[in-house]
């Protein structure tokens, strides 16, 4: 194996689970994320097979944007298909500390609730705001990261986010919800 293929390796390693992640949250989709997934990496590694890889942090950026791009052109070629998202009730809900059966019963319906709940404000955001939004909060990205994957400024993409989350909050406020209570 060349040291070129162990790179490749230990990047696929390093980023592919949060890639992954990513991609169904925004299609809601596992096999589609698992097809976008694997051409990500294929267009990676078609792109650096003759050039040099750069750091780490701009190999993880440059595979969020193929990934984002992938998913932007499948959107643009399915008829009548909508991007929503799917976010992961666990990173909003804590677990209870109780085991039994009927307490787990409660918690998965309640975190259904919330993941549904989540879904319908986020299907509202423009997929500029909630790309923005899923990577500042989900993924804890920094902004100059956002604003390299979204390909625009890092002052754009603080707009992004902010604006994003001001919608999620007034339309929670709406419903009687504070997104501080997730």
């Amino acid at each position: 194996m060349t040291e070129k293929s162990r790179q490749f390796e230990q990047i696929y390693r390093d980023v592919s689970r949060d890639l992954y992640v990513y991609i169904v949250r925004s299609i809601r989709n596992d096999d589609l994320a698992g097809d976008i997934l694997q051409d990500s990496f294929i267009n990676f590694i078609k792109a650096f097979q003759e050039k040099d890889l750069p750091p780490s942090v701009n190999c993880r950026m440059y595979l969020f944007r193929i990934a984002r791009h992938l998913m932007i052109n499948h959107s643009r070629s399915s008829v009548n298909k909508k991007t929503t998202l799917y976010s992961d009730p666990d990173s909003y809900v804590s677990s209870s500390s109780e085991n039994l059966p009927e307490s787990n019963l409660m918690e998965s319906e309640s975190r259904k609730e919330v993941s549904n709940f989540l879904n319908e404000l986020l299907s509202n955001l423009s997929e500029e705001e909630k790309t923005a939004v899923i990577l500042k909060h989900v993924h804890q990205m920094k902004l100059a990261q956002i604003a390299e994957i979204l390909e625009t400024s890092v002052s754009t993409a603080s707009r992004l986010v902010q604006k994003g989350m001001e919608r999620l909050s007034e339309m929670a406020d709406r419903k009687g919800v504070k997104l501080g209570e997730f």
